[in-house]
């Protein structure tokens, strides 16, 4: 074969591979995305006692410095008393003790759940936002069902992190403020 055979045919052979790139290439804008994007969960990284759990930002309305506590007597466990805020009196508990933990020192934050900002958990620090993907979130296993309160755990830069159920949490204290006689119409 001569050169300029060779020479034509393999220009012939480039310029439908380069046509070929360009459908592919154009192709590409025409088809819909392959995938959607990851999904992504925002929490809270707080700390409660010395130990850092994560509260889901969805189930959270608010996040403040703990001001004032003012205490009012009860036997509800975990209640420190009331706070005033631009939406009103909000009822405070202790997440620590809600958790499981013994008293100690005031805590220095609260958020706010519910509509309205209904009630305030209250713990010990912040330590940031977080944004995870929703696939890092896997179930609490069977050791960490046993612990109170504990929806799943998510895995972040610094390790593991157990995320809270902040409607697990509303849903013990709903119990303990329920009247007594209104428990024993409900079993």
């Amino acid at each position: 074969m001569k050169r300029a055979d060779v020479q034509e045919a393999l220009g012939r052979e480039l310029n439908e591979r380069a046509d070929d790139l360009r459908r592919e290439f154009d192709q590409t804008f025409a088809r819909p995305p392959s995938a959607e994007p990851a999904a992504m969960e925002d929490l809270l990284r707080v700390k409660v006692g010395a130990d850092p759990y994560a509260l889901r930002m969805a189930e959270v309305s608010g996040l403040v410095r703990c001001r004032r506590i003012i205490p009012l007597p009860t036997a509800v466990g975990g209640f420190l008393g009331v706070v005033g805020l631009r939406s009103g009196i909000v009822p405070v508990y202790a997440l620590r003790e809600l958790l499981g933990y013994a008293a100690g020192e005031p805590p220095g934050w609260l958020v706010l759940v519910g509509e309205d900002n209904a009630l305030g958990l209250a713990f010990d620090g912040f330590e940031g936002h977080l944004r995870v993907p929703g696939a890092s979130l896997s179930p609490a296993d069977e050791a960490g069902r046993s612990r109170p309160h504990l929806l799943s755990v998510a895995r972040d830069g610094r390790g593991v992190l157990s995320v809270l159920s902040v409607e697990s949490l509303v849903q013990a204290i709903e119990r303990q403020v329920q009247p007594a006689s209104q428990r024993s119409h409900q079993l």
